[in-house]
């Protein structure tokens, strides 16, 4: 009886890599891994995540189809798979495995506002890719072009589904607050909520004439929600009936 033989596909070389990635379950990494070589079972090429292509340090381990390597940016431990589609004759190639993100990428990241946000996906973002942080209420007030619509107007309203001591961290209405008051300090700034929680009044320093909540009782989520539009217009209808001439 002949004796069986094992066939052992190594990693190919050169080749490239798509990299993709994901964090916090958000696909976040776009890069491109390199090999340019294998020799005695050292992995020789690059990794590029940000537009320059960095040396790796690499291993791979042809008997188990295991490959790791160390960079700048990040470490890798993974494992090659072999698909062959015998109906157009292709070999399919794929490395799936853990890509462990470094602290020294030469990019300050920690005291960024806002990159924490989303189980630290905007931490991912700049660390990998050459993005830039900024508040979504700052992107809409440009799209919206609210300064612009603002400037001869005497009242701004403004609402969500609760305001609290929170809102002047960032929320959407402080957003609104602080640009309107940044084209006319004189321009009164309504806001409407939901509910109100604790400590509201500590926005009324902060760019808020009045804050009104808009629920007229005691009622379950689904019904409060349902009338949602119809309590919205009228406790604006109630406002502006005191602000008329």
């Amino acid at each position: 009886m002949q004796p069986s033989q094992r066939n052992i596909v190594s990693i190919p070389f050169p080749s490239k890599w798509g990299i993709h990635a994901t964090l916090a379950e958000r696909p976040i990494v776009w890069g491109l891994l390199i090999i340019n070589a294998i020799t005695d079972n050292r992995v020789i090429g690059t990794i590029n995540f940000r537009g320059t292509p960095i040396p790796i340090n690499g291993y791979w381990d042809g008997n188990s189809n295991q490959i790791r390597f160390d960079s700048p940016y990040a470490s890798y431990s993974g494992h090659l798979s072999i698909f062959d589609d015998p109906s157009i004759r292709i070999r399919h190639y794929i490395l799936s495995g853990r890509l462990i993100m470094k602290p020294q990428l030469g990019i300050d990241i920690i005291d960024v506002l806002g990159e924490g946000g989303a189980g630290g996906l905007g931490a991912g973002l700049l660390a990998f890719t050459n993005s830039t942080m900024k508040r979504g209420i700052e992107i809409v007030i440009e799209y919206t072009k609210l300064k612009e619509k603002v400037k001869s107007v005497d009242y701004c309203f403004t609402g969500e589904g609760g305001i609290d001591f929170q809102t002047k961290f960032g929320k959407t209405p402080y957003g609104v607050a602080q640009a309107v008051k940044s084209v006319n300090p004189d321009i009164k700034v309504i806001a409407l909520a939901g509910y109100i929680g604790k400590d509201v009044e500590t926005l009324y320093n902060e760019g808020f004439e009045a804050i009104f909540g808009i629920v007229p009782g005691a009622a379950d989520i689904d019904t409060l929600l349902a009338q949602g539009r119809d309590n919205v217009t009228r406790t604006s209808e109630n406002i502006a009936r005191l602000l008329r001439e």
